[in-house]
């Protein structure tokens, strides 16, 4: 999306009815500039994009390496974990990467494992993060609407959510996985293919501020 915030753009996956039929979101990949990205979160006018495109990631490929020394990209290391402490960076020149299946098969869900999120985990930045293990199923996806709007959708400036997925288990006779995924108030519920997590297990992990 270049420099600019990636909500909108995830957001056709879910409300263009062309696209919705064919495409679900899968992941968020975020590329950023080893050489400069210390410098944007620094500076007012790209400091709101870049940040929100590194707290909506789900794996981070830090690019241009080859044009920084070893001090400088542990600087964007650590400028980029203040905004976002949780997903992978992955180191690559020219965009290149042996691990390009990996990243284009992301399925961030499918073997999501909220175990590796510290509850409401702080490291150096506002935003935190909140992760969540029920056993049991769902009732319906209606309940799942009304969880997320609730969630979502609420008048008050107590808190905010920044990006959230689940891994969630439907039905009362033969429960089925579904994966959600949400960026600010847009969300979507879909049908999983091989999930590789217990069977009425649901997994949530919420990314946002002011979350206690």
């Amino acid at each position: 999306a270049g420099m600019a915030d990636p909500g909108p753009v995830a957001a056709m996956f879910w409300q263009d009815e062309a696209l919705c039929g064919m495409l679900y979101l899968s992941g968020i990949l975020t590329l950023v500039d080893a050489k400069h990205i210390t410098r944007h979160l620094q500076d007012v006018e790209f400091a709101r994009d870049a940040t929100r495109q590194l707290q909506v990631a789900d794996r981070i490929l830090l690019n241009k390496i080859d044009l920084v020394s070893k001090e400088q990209l542990e600087e964007a290391e650590s400028a980029i974990r203040t905004v976002n402490p949780y997903s992978e960076i992955i180191h690559t020149n020219y965009s290149r990467t042996e691990r390009l299946r990996e990243l284009l098969f992301v399925g961030t869900t499918n073997s999501f494992d909220a175990s590796v999120y510290s509850p409401e985990h702080t490291h150096g930045t506002s935003v935190t993060s909140v992760s969540i293990e029920i056993s049991g199923a769902c009732p319906s996806l209606t309940a799942i609407d009304f969880m997320c709007r609730d969630l979502l959708y609420h008048e008050s400036d107590a808190f905010e959510v920044v990006r959230m997925k689940a891994v969630l288990w439907v039905g009362t006779e033969d429960p089925q996985p579904y994966q959600l995924q949400g960026i600010c108030q847009i969300f979507d519920v879909t049908p999983m293919v091989g999930p590789q997590v217990p069977a009425k297990c649901n997994r949530l992990l919420i990314l946002g501020r002011r979350l206690e």
